[in-house]
């Protein structure tokens, strides 16, 4: 599988984005032909449709700097009357001159999906919000602006890979009928746990007998990742006792466990390594919902 992302961050070895490839991680995944061998081609399909989106979307915080910086230079040129204010860089669409191509590829995406997966007004607005900071040039400003943006690229990471789980299992029994005791629609929520989360439910759909799918599911980073995405869903980040509670029989060696009441930590390295084990358990299921299908 290449580099796993979570022994990265539990020898907090940091990837340098200078020379991170992002399908690294990932090259032992299914192809679509396999998967459609075995029934399972749309999910994995929507799957990677998600990664390579948010893989795209993460590059927008260095891009907003660079905008920010490129438009500080350009207005200070300006105060000092080497160009005027007029012109390409001040007139239709200024920023449009300022923008890196990677920042124009991902703003064509809007009108012409062919570089990137379609990329919303909404979903590229906090790319604005980052780069209207930046400009600002104020610090306290910049800082909360940046965490919102690794909160939620690490959210959209998390709800992919649970989106992965429900549109995957329900595939796999809808077509492979006679391989299943349970009939499709399969319903997930809950989380990891419950009667009806994501452990349990793979369990009773595959049995006893899959145990690499069952293992796989038990991987404590998914309980870490899990319990992190609801301080900010449901206490703005804020550490509270159900926190402390939940994490604490995690054997993982990098456990962040600030005191009750602080903000989480959530740094942008932190998302990127948490949201990326997200996509490499995620390829990891799909192998084994295949190998089992194939096997049985």
């Amino acid at each position: 599988m290449g580099r796993d992302p979570m022994m990265a961050y539990d020898e907090s070895t940091p990837f340098d984005p200078a020379t991170y490839a992002p399908h690294a991680p990932f090259r032992n995944r299914v192809s679509i032909e396999d998967a459609r061998f075995v029934g399972i081609h749309e999910a994995c399909k929507s799957f990677e449709d998600s990664r390579t989106q948010l893989v795209a979307l993460a590059h927008l915080p260095a891009e907003a700097f660079i905008y920010a910086i490129r438009f500080q230079k350009f207005r200070e040129m300006v105060r000092r009357g080497e160009i005027a204010p007029t012109g390409t860089y001040f007139t239709d669409h200024p920023e449009q001159s300022l923008f890196s191509p990677l920042t124009q590829s991902l703003r064509d995406c809007m009108d012409d999906p062919t570089k990137f997966p379609a990329i919303s007004q909404d979903e590229i607005a906090s790319y604005y919000h980052v780069a209207g900071m930046a400009c600002l040039g104020n610090p306290e400003w910049i800082g909360p602006s940046l965490r919102a943006f690794a909160v939620s690229v690490f959210f959209q990471c998390w709800q992919s890979f649970e989106a992965l789980t429900e549109n995957l299992i329900n595939e796999a029994v809808s077509n492979n009928l006679g391989k299943f005791k349970h009939k499709p629609p399969i319903e997930i929520r809950g989380g990891l746990k419950g009667d009806n989360g994501i452990r349990v439910t793979y369990e009773k759909v595959f049995g006893p007998t899959a145990t690499g799918i069952r293992h796989l599911l038990d991987d404590q980073h998914l309980d870490y990742a899990l319990q992190i995405r609801n301080l900010f869903a449901h206490k703005s980040g804020k550490t509270d006792r159900t926190y402390g509670d939940r994490v604490k029989h995690l054997t993982l060696s990098k456990i962040i466990r600030p005191d009750e009441g602080e903000d989480f930590p959530l740094t942008g390295q932190l998302a990127h390594l948490l949201g990326d084990h997200c996509f490499a358990v995620g390829y990891q299921l799909i192998r084994e919902v295949y190998i089992w299908l194939n096997n049985t």
